[in-house]
Order: structure tokens, then sequence, then C-alpha cells
């Protein structure tokens, strides 16, 4: 834990950095770096970055990378144009603000990818499909991702 805090300042802040605990059997949790902050608790002021990534993440690890790179992407997208800034980094971006913006952008780069790619993505929404779990080596089960920032 004082690791990964020590690392989430070196990039910035500790709200752009993804955190993940992996244990035996593959079975990972995956967070922000960051801890519960309860002196922004409620203020609407939490840079989402690092819970977004986390997710990012965990897509990747149920095989649905190109939904993880179009999170990625979007996040790393805006953050050199400046659209994302929460206070910790200077500006006044409030936490929904910065999660509309990567949502808007990832719908965008959806929208942007070959049809019949974007046509897979639909078609496993919603149905139960196998995913191989690559640390696991197992088969799991999993339905149509719900995360919230």
């Amino acid at each position: 834990d004082i690791l990964s805090d020590l690392a989430a300042g070196l990039v910035g802040s500790l709200g752009l950095a993804p955190g993940a605990n992996i244990g035996e059997g593959g079975r990972i949790v995956a967070e922000a770096s960051h801890g519960a902050a309860p002196d922004i608790a409620s203020k609407g002021i939490a840079n989402p970055i690092a819970l977004v990534l986390s997710g990012a993440f965990l897509l990747r690890e149920i095989g649905k990378k190109s939904e993880a790179k179009a999170i990625e992407d979007a996040v790393f997208g805006l953050l050199p144009e400046g659209r994302i800034c929460t206070p910790e980094l200077g500006g006044t971006s409030s936490t929904m603000e910065a999660a509309r913006l990567i949502a808007d952008r990832v719908k965008t780069l959806v929208l942007q990818q070959p049809l019949r790619q974007r046509r897979l993505m639909e078609k496993r929404d919603g149905n139960e499909i196998g995913v191989s779990g690559s640390r696991a080596g197992r088969q799991r089960k999993c339905k149509g991702l719900v995360w919230a920032v």
C-alpha cells in the first residue's frame, strides 16, 4: 500500500494511478491506489481516473481488450488536452464532469471502430459469454459489465 501510494505520487497524483491486488488462482481486486480520502468525501472533487483505469485493467483481464483500450485511449487522450483537471491537479473539474468527459470520449472511440467490430461488441452485450481467465487458466462466465464512477 505504501509503495503504490508513493508510485502514484510520482506520476502526479494519487487520483491517476490504478491499482490491483492479485492473489492465488488469479483472483483480482482492482482499485484506485488511494485510500478513502475522508477530507474530500461527498464534495464531488475526487479524481475518477484511477478507478476508471482499474476498470480497464479488469476488462483486459477478462478478455475484453478492445473495450479496455477504448477506455485507456480516452483517458490518455483527454489528459494532455487538459480537459480533465480535478482540483488536486490544479483545475476545477468535478468528479462527474471528468467521468462524463471520459465516457463521451469512449463512446466516440467505439463509434470510430470498424462496423464489424462494433457489431461483435453489441452482440455480446447482455448475453452470457465464456471468457478464458488469463491468469487462472479456467473458464469464467460473465454478463455485461456494469461499472460506476
